[in-house]
């Protein structure tokens, strides 16, 4: 009786594990999130997004991919015809952003993505002193941005100052912290194929 309790205790410990597992892995979560369901024989439905066998190790991409940003500027250019002024305080804000490039599933349960062209929308808020006047400003700028990797052109519109701002900024793509915030968008094909032999992701790998 007692190896009977013990055997099941076991089995249930492990079951328990296997699911922690399951929820813990960024790969299953990541195509868990995007609705997508790993075939078996007797399931004849289609991923609509995804192909229906994702392999390991196999370059894919979609018309557009997307995240969350967090851009920040050290420096704007303040344009009001035939004024300028030059800010040198670092600004912080809340955007999102598309790219164009493709990403790969290890076998490490990781997701490597690589970026190239991207552009996006971002908008920034903040108060500073001016040591023109010693007074306080604010500001609230809306924008949108293109450029190449994490460095990116941006022009916007001061809705306090009622100018125009235009700038150099990096950005923080949320992806790189946390890889579910990766979002494809439109139908996610493999660039070049598959390589014979290569792994295919399978859900009782999770």
């Amino acid at each position: 009786m007692k190896t009977v309790l013990f055997s099941l205790i076991i089995a249930v410990f492990t079951i328990i594990n296997a699911n922690a597992q399951q929820d813990k892995s960024p790969l299953f979560k990541f195509l868990k999130r995007r609705g997508y369901h790993f075939l078996t024989i007797s399931d004849t439905s289609k991923n609509d997004q995804f192909p229906d066998t994702i392999y390991y190790n196999t370059i894919y991409k979609a018309p557009l991919l997307g995240s969350p940003t967090i851009p920040f500027s050290f420096s704007s250019i303040d344009l009001s015809n035939p004024n300028f002024s030059l800010n040198t305080i670092l600004k912080l804000g809340y955007g999102y952003t598309w790219f164009l490039g493709d990403f790969v599933f290890t076998e490490d349960d990781e997701i490597r993505i690589r970026q190239t062209f991207s552009f996006g929308v971002e908008a920034d808020v903040d108060v500073s002193n001016s040591f023109l006047t010693g007074h306080a400003t604010s500001s609230f700028v809306a924008g949108g941005f293109v450029g190449l990797q994490t460095f990116s052109l941006f022009a916007g519109y001061d809705f306090i100052k009622k100018t125009t701002t235009v700038g150099v900024i990096t950005r923080i793509d949320i992806y790189t912290l946390f890889e579910q915030c990766l979002n494809p968008i439109g139908k996610v094909y493999e660039q070049r194929g598959h390589r014979r032999g290569v792994e295919m992701v399978k859900n009782n790998q999770y």
